[in-house]
């Protein structure tokens, strides 16, 4: 399994530095992570993007902005055609771009977005809904019912995990889900989301739940970063 990639440490590193091929190179390092990542690629917007940022570090001086600029627009389009996980890296990506352009309001702007989406309800639960049958996951979750010591600290989990989702779901239908969070509210979902996660983790530590928390890791340090533009 690749390492989680580190938003942060692309920021801090490339801080100061002035040659735009050196920030390309460390963002292509986590576009790399993206890629290792992605399932079978639906829509071409994104994956053309992907691509375009690759170009750019190949490229002359002259190109480079140019390419860049195509990757934004991109990942913009990205933005309003895809759903779940993969709209969570179209803004990852577009954010990386503003980055490169020095566009610090619309990185900001891209980061927010990519706190509102939720992990628990955007990703983890519709990907839950996506399995249909007797596959993998339901037969893990098939043995480990039957498993007492795994069953005991799925009991004992069981509240703390409710009241996570009901707390998730009040940022939901209090009708400040979208639109009307700050980063500071945005943050907090966040963290209730991760503890969710780390409950569900003492019973359940199948590839789905190591994903979300990689997601909710990275989430995190966007908007750490957006919260000190």
């Amino acid at each position: 399994m690749v390492e989680p990639i580190s938003i942060t440490a692309l920021f801090g590193y490339a801080k100061g530095i002035s040659d735009i091929s050196i920030k390309i190179a460390h963002a292509l390092k986590i576009v790399d992570s993206i890629e290792s990542r992605l399932e079978l690629l639906i829509q071409v917007e994104l994956n053309a993007a992907l691509k375009t940022l690759r170009q750019a570090l190949n490229s002359s001086s002259q190109q480079q902005i140019l390419l860049i600029n195509d990757a934004r627009d991109g990942f913009t389009k990205a933005t309003c055609i895809e759903k779940q996980e993969r709209l969570f890296y179209a803004y990852l990506g577009l954010g990386i771009c503003h980055y490169l352009l020095k566009d610090v309001n619309n990185l900001k702007m891209a980061f927010i977005e990519l706190g509102r989406i939720s992990i628990s309800e955007d990703f983890y639960i519709k990907k839950l809904d996506s399995y249909q049958g007797f596959n993998k996951y339901s037969l893990a979750m098939f043995i480990s019912s039957f498993n007492v010591a795994k069953a005991l600290p799925l009991i004992r989990s069981l509240p703390e995990i409710w009241s996570y989702r009901k707390n998730i779901k009040t940022f939901k239908n209090n009708g400040k889900y979208k639109n009307d969070l700050s980063i500071d509210d945005l943050l907090r979902k966040v963290e209730i989301e991760e503890k969710k996660f780390l409950s569900i983790k003492q019973f359940d530590n199948t590839e789905i739940i190591i994903k979300s928390l990689e997601l909710i890791n990275i989430q995190k340090q966007c908007l750490e970063i957006a919260s000190r533009l």
